[in-house]
């Protein structure tokens, strides 16, 4: 697997996933929840899952849609973080982007060069866009100025949300 982007939020996370392997997927997303919830219960002396309910995920077919969906988990999930709110963020894009950047629970900040972590896989996207350039799509998708594609069935590019 190649982790592409990934947010943490309050309750939950998002993570957009390349699958390298068949089956990968489902493997990755059991070690990784077993391990959250390992690692919870050791902490807080706690007992059983971590999580309600198994995974849902949501195939990533072509390259627009992927591009959406990075701005989805990276963007908008830290925006939705920031302290002053999603509305506020929405409404103040360029301070919040920047604030975005920093958030250190979001792969946004690797793609700004904030972070150099090797978690996740920046090439691909950086293939796509140089830093401002994915400044001013991110701006378009998250001011309602990129139409979206909604139902998504059919499996081309590998990627999965």
């Amino acid at each position: 697997m190649n982790i592409v982007a990934f947010a943490l939020v309050e309750n939950h996370f998002h993570i957009l996933l390349q699958e390298l392997v068949q089956g990968g997927t489902a493997r990755f997303m059991q070690r990784l929840g077993t391990g959250m919830a390992k690692r919870f219960n050791e902490k807080y002396k706690e007992r059983g899952s971590l999580f309600q309910g198994g995974y849902r995920r949501k195939v990533v077919s072509d390259d627009d849609y992927f591009r959406y969906v990075t701005v989805y988990v990276q963007v908008k999930n830290a925006f939705d973080m920031h302290p002053k709110g999603y509305r506020w963020a929405h409404d103040h894009f360029d301070e919040a982007y920047d604030w975005a950047s920093a958030y250190p629970y979001s792969s946004l900040g690797d793609y700004t060069a904030t972070f150099d972590r090797p978690i996740a896989e920046k090439e691909f996207l950086s293939s796509m866009y140089t830093p401002d350039d994915y400044r001013e799509f991110a701006r378009d998708v998250i001011l309602g100025r990129h139409p979206l594609e909604e139902d998504v069935e059919t499996y081309q590019s590998g990627f999965f949300v």
